[in-house]
């Protein structure tokens, strides 16, 4: 019972000062603090204080006109609840960084379409910090690729190649690094070809019998998703 009380205790407490760091977001401060506390209850409000910071970063170099005009639009509303509820699920500063990029960079005064920004905020909502450094990698044209990129995600990036021999970590490690590309396919973001044989005309296959692609090339919704959370090279 006492457990119980302790822990409802700091909900509250994270509930009113999540709120209150809402409230001091310039203009916009009163309406955001009244959506977050519609969605706070339930969800991981640590995290979500985090968010506000970035958040309230970004705010500030929008003009107050148009913030208040654009948040005084129900999908505008609409479009901050589904912000705040990935991030209150986001596991690492940058997922949260992601995801306040992304928002604000929706509230462009060239270009307002709050459902295009809600479908990329389901898509990074499914991707994980890994996999969102395979999209940056694979945005690269094969010849000029960001050594420099590389070499700082080298332990995500480099490909571990396995044969009939290999430790089992080592083959569980190239399952899970094969997961994110596929996963990325899945979702449109990146598109591989098969290799065709020139000869037959036919598409090639390794001695597993699988078939064998090309590199993996990114989408221009992979590169759009890129964009809007300031990672596009």
């Amino acid at each position: 019972m006492t457990e119980d009380l302790n822990k409802n205790n700091r909900f509250d407490h994270l509930t009113t000062a999540t709120k209150g760091m809402l409230g001091l977001v310039p203009c916009a401060g009163s309406i955001l603090s009244e959506i977050a506390g519609s969605i706070i209850p339930n969800q991981r409000l640590d995290r979500l204080g985090k968010f506000v910071i970035e958040l309230d970063q970004r705010l500030r170099k929008i003009e107050e006109r148009i913030l208040k005009d654009q948040l005084s639009n129900q999908e505008c509303i609409d479009l901050f609840e589904e912000a705040f509820i990935h991030a209150s699920r986001a596991m690492s500063q940058e997922k949260r960084e992601y995801i306040a990029d992304l928002l604000v960079n929706g509230l462009s005064p060239e270009r307002i379409n709050y459902s295009d920004s809600k479908v990329l905020l389901k898509l990074i909502g499914e991707i994980n910090e890994q996999e969102i450094i395979f999209l940056r990698f694979f945005a690269d044209p094969g010849q000029n690729k960001d050594q420099g990129f590389y070499e700082k995600h080298k332990g995500v990036l480099q490909r571990i190649r396995v044969h009939l021999t290999s430790p089992q970590e080592d083959v569980d490690r190239a399952s899970i690094q094969s997961s994110y590309r596929e996963h990325l396919e899945r979702l449109g973001l990146i598109k591989r070809n098969f290799i065709i044989d020139k000869k037959t005309g036919s598409p090639t296959f390794n001695t597993q019998g699988e078939p064998q692609f090309s590199s993996p090339r990114i989408t221009n919704l992979g590169a759009l998703l890129l964009k809007k959370i300031n990672m596009h090279p």
